[in-house]
């Protein structure tokens, strides 16, 4: 499975309402990922920046 689909619904969120959407991993690597994947796809997607990703 891709890191990006775990996101997937926040990002819609954010995209449609154009307010920052925050998220929450499991644990801090997991979270470094998932930052990580959104960093790229908001090269294109640039509401994925709207994406905030916590973690526990």
């Amino acid at each position: 499975m891709f890191v990006i689909d775990e996101v997937g619904p926040a990002a819609v969120r954010a995209c449609a309402s154009g307010v920052e959407v925050s998220v929450c991993a499991a644990d801090e690597p997991t979270a470094a990922v998932i930052r990580a994947a959104l960093d790229q796809t908001a090269r294109h997607r640039p509401t994925d920046r709207l994406v905030r990703v916590v973690s526990d």
